[in-house]
């Protein structure tokens, strides 16, 4: 297997080929949603599935925008690692599969505090801030699904985010 660690900036080739992923980004959602927004007059008879795959859509933007960004920036700084190529790869549909999640929250209920209306277009906009937002969006959920559930975690072995620090380091009597 390739040592990923040891190739400090891309071949000028891949760099095209994501770059030009992002371009294909752009035009397929900027198409799709084109081609499927709804109507003003239209608005009562726009189907759930309709307004679901708009949800997916809007998500898929909403990424795109901050990869692209995100891209944008570590190419111009020649500070684009390898091995973030997946992370620009995925990051679309992670950011449809956020809005679907915040999509089904709002229509249940469990995100009454955000006023984004009973229309197609609050949907779209809190879809794709999601999308975009994707790291923040995560961290709501799991603040919702804790105030919901309150989980208590009594397993051992896990890893713990505190580091203790070795106050005997330097004494002789150190398991070191």
């Amino acid at each position: 297997m390739e040592d990923l660690s040891k190739e400090i900036y891309p071949a000028r080739w891949k760099i095209l080929l994501l770059g030009l992923y992002h371009v294909l980004w752009a035009v397929i959602c900027g198409y799709m949603i084109y081609n499927n927004w709804p109507e003003l007059d239209k608005l009562d008879t726009f189907k759930i599935q309709d307004i679901l795959y708009l949800v997916m859509l809007a998500g898929a933007t909403g990424s795109f925008i901050h990869s692209a960004g995100s891209f944008i920036n570590f190419v111009g700084n020649e500070q684009l690692r390898i091995t973030w190529f997946w992370w620009y790869l995925l990051r679309p549909f992670l950011g449809m599969a956020v809005a679907v999640v915040f999509f089904i929250l709002f229509r249940s209920g469990f995100l009454e505090d955000i006023k984004a209306g009973e229309n197609p277009y609050g949907f779209l906009a809190l879809c794709t801030l999601a999308g975009t937002f994707s790291d923040l969006a995560t961290l709501k959920l799991k603040e919702i699904f804790e105030s919901l559930f309150r989980p208590k975690d009594d397993r051992t072995g896990k890893l713990s985010s505190e580091k203790k620090a070795d106050t005997d380091f330097d004494s002789p009597h150190s398991k070191a």
